[in-house]
């Protein structure tokens, strides 16, 4: 049986979107909680810096 790797961003790295109320936004990787596999990333709307956490498959490489 194979099994993907799960690749996971570095901090300050640049990440999309890919579904949500938030797609297609881009932010920056703040922090990463390995044992829930979610990504703390730093979004910009409308001005304001918003922080949410989001699981890696709503998520890819900018």
């Amino acid at each position: 049986m194979l099994f993907a790797a799960i690749v996971w961003p570095e901090p300050g790295q640049l990440v999309r979107v890919l579904e949500g109320a938030f797609r297609d936004v881009v932010g920056a990787v703040m922090d990463i909680n390995r044992a829930e596999k979610k990504v703390l990333v730093l979004l910009r709307l409308f001005g304001r810096p918003i922080k949410t956490w989001l699981t890696l498959d709503q998520l890819e490489q900018a």
